[in-house]
Order: C-alpha cells, then structure tokens, then sequence
C-alpha cells in the first residue's frame, strides 16, 4: 500500500472509527478535516485525488461499514 492511502487508512481509524455509533456526522466536515490534516502530513492535493480518489465518498464508505448501535 502507498504511503497516501495508508495515510487516509490509519486518518479514518482515528477519525471515523472512533466515533460513537449515535454520533450526527458531516462527511463534508470530515472532508475539510481531512485535507487539513493531509495538508499538514505533506501530503499535496494533486497526488491525493490520483491515489485515493474522492476523499468524501471514502469517509461515507467507512461510515456505512461503521456497526451501529442497537436500541
């Protein structure tokens, strides 16, 4: 695996997987989020989108794959 799409790997552990089932979520948010994050990492937006692709439909993936919680 690349480093850029071990980076968003290990980004959505931390940021997506740990939230609480009953968390609202923006993915829009967590986009920004992440390409700040990616920023600061030196990870440039150019090779971002070649390597991992639409960042909002990765987050929205890993939500739906996300257990939630029963009532």
């Amino acid at each position: 695996m690349n480093a850029t799409k071990e980076f968003l790997r290990s980004w959505l552990e931390e940021n997506v997987g740990n939230l609480p089932a009953d968390t609202e979520v923006s993915v829009p948010m967590l986009a920004q989020q992440f390409e700040q994050d990616a920023d600061a990492a030196g990870y440039g937006r150019e090779v971002r989108e070649q390597e991992v692709g639409n960042i909002e439909d990765a987050i929205q993936c890993a939500l739906d794959k996300k257990p939630t919680r029963k009532m």
